[in-house]
């Protein structure tokens, strides 16, 4: 189906957003500022990362 084991024995993920959204009122903004930045970081290396992926030597299996 695609989609990654959001739990395991080992780890469990979390929304970063779903979690800043329970942080305390005078402590949101920032943190939501702080959310954007590295979800923003991580759409540009993402995009990266897919523009270059069909030249590199990388087996999938």
């Amino acid at each position: 189906d695609g989609e990654y084991n959001k739990s395991n024995a080992f780890w469990d993920s979390h929304s970063m957003m779903g979690m800043v959204a329970e942080m305390p009122e005078d402590k949101k903004a920032d943190y939501q500022s702080r959310a954007r930045a590295i979800s923003d970081e991580y759409d540009r290396l993402s995009a990266k990362y897919q523009d270059g992926k069909a030249e590199n030597d990388i087996p999938l299996n």
